[in-house]
């Protein structure tokens, strides 16, 4: 037990029982309440929770339909559960981009990757049909069953109804579907794509139109220019 040496003439000395020099100064107040931090309520937090919930795919070199990343480090988050499939050599973006100049180059091969367009002529009852719902756009089906001019520089369009369309989707080679209301034949584009084929045709077959879907994960993208060779026409309801 020490005594404090340093006294005054009205001062009482202060005694320290545990021989430690204790602190003058008076002690910070207690506040009653918790002030709530991001730590303690991390659990209750919608975005942590969404941000967990959300998938992180590894983002495919030149690949131009998977989301941009802002990080960079070439992770993009999707949302949904679409994952990215490991491509086969040659089938990148820049391999597609590749193969349609190239289609474009050389006019003996137009329409190469519309697979089941010349069914609509040798067909009997898809030729009547085509006939019916072009009865007033005959000039597009006389160009293209004599020319072979690409569809997509037919004007006015070539008109496909549903019945048409469900002869098309025999298998994931030649595929027809609907993207805000012009029909493309992607059967070519299947192996070119980074979510796979299922996803494709998962969203084909269940919904007319796959703008929506289309949207959803790859709005970013120029669709019409994506599959410009792939297109075929204009989706019409049966009169």
């Amino acid at each position: 037990m020490s005594v404090n040496s340093s006294v005054t003439n009205n001062e009482i000395p202060k005694i320290n029982i545990n021989d430690n020099t204790e602190e003058t100064q008076p002690k910070d107040k207690v506040t009653r309440f918790k002030v709530p931090s991001i730590a303690t309520n991390s659990r209750n937090d919608p975005y942590k929770e969404k941000s967990n919930a959300t998938p992180m795919i590894i983002q495919q070199p030149g690949c131009s339909t998977l989301s941009p990343n802002p990080r960079g480090g070439g992770l993009a988050k999707l949302s949904g559960a679409r994952q990215k499939v490991r491509l086969a050599p040659g089938h990148s973006a820049l391999d597609w981009n590749d193969l349609n100049k190239k289609i474009q180059m050389d006019k003996s091969r137009s329409n190469e990757l519309l697979y089941g367009l010349q069914e609509l002529f040798t067909d009997e009852t898809q030729f009547n049909i085509l006939k019916r719902i072009n009865s007033d756009n005959v000039d597009t089906v006389v160009k293209l069953k004599q020319y072979n001019i690409p569809c997509y520089l037919l004007h006015p369009p070539l008109r496909i109804n549903e019945q048409l369309l469900k002869c098309h989707q025999k298998n994931e080679h030649e595929f027809w579907t609907i993207i805000h209301g012009n029909v493309y034949c992607i059967g070519s584009y299947m192996e070119f794509h980074p979510g796979g084929t299922d996803v494709l045709t998962h969203y084909g077959e269940r919904f007319v139109d796959v703008g929506f879907w289309f949207n959803k994960f790859h709005r970013w993208v120029n669709y019409e220019k994506l599959l410009q060779n792939c297109y075929i026409g204009k989706f019409v309801k049966d009169k």
